[in-house]
């Protein structure tokens, strides 16, 4: 009795199994063809208490809270276009101001992460004068012409720009590790053990 009731417990146990991974592999190879399914669910699930609000509230049937709901997310919709068609205009208009600004935050970005502006000045200990204009950096320009004769040059602004960027972020978390308060009391512990010791 018990070898029956454990053998078919082993069969239950390993039919779930099986069907488990057989449903896993067909829902990863129709992915394609369930999304659009599955944000339909999801818009169903949202649009479902307005339906039922709308019925109650107007004593409508379904189909007029569904026409209502309907019109309601294209006027949504309008709007949203139309917010977003006047940004664009508005970007178009004002390109030439928003390509300066992008150009000085990223003057001040590649001047901040330069690396000869990290070093310590006139014998200060790590501290660099921040009053003054840094040296002059070749930089980004973004006026530039992607295919034009400075393209080799621009590639190089680049590159130095990317390095510079990684000594930055090298050197800061390794100060940061460095300073840790687990290092600390590593090091702490370490110096009481070695002097208990000595």
């Amino acid at each position: 009795m018990k070898q029956e009731f454990t053998q078919s417990r082993i069969q239950t146990i390993c039919l779930v199994v099986i069907a488990t991974s057989i449903v896993t592999y067909m829902i990863y190879w129709l992915r394609p063809v369930l999304v659009p399914f599955v944000v339909a669910l999801f818009i169903v699930s949202g649009i479902m208490p307005l339906l039922q609000m709308l019925e109650k509230r107007l004593h409508v049937n379904r189909i007029v809270a569904a026409g209502i709901s309907f019109l309601l997310g294209l006027a949504i919709l309008f709007v949203a276009g139309l917010c977003l068609w006047l940004s664009v205009l508005e970007m178009a208009d004002r390109g030439q101001a928003y390509r300066e600004r992008v150009g000085e935050l990223i003057a001040k970005a590649a001047a901040q992460f330069d690396p000869d502006s990290a070093k310590p000045t006139d014998g200060e200990s790590g501290t660099s004068e921040t009053n003054e204009e840094p040296p002059d950096r070749e930089l980004i320009v973004l006026n530039e012409p992607i295919g034009g004769t400075g393209s080799g040059d621009r590639d190089t602004k680049i590159q130095r720009f990317r390095n510079s960027l990684d000594t930055f972020l090298r050197d800061s978390v390794a100060r940061l590790s460095a300073d840790s308060p687990v290092r600390a009391l590593r090091g702490n512990s370490n110096g009481r053990s070695t002097s208990a010791s000595g």
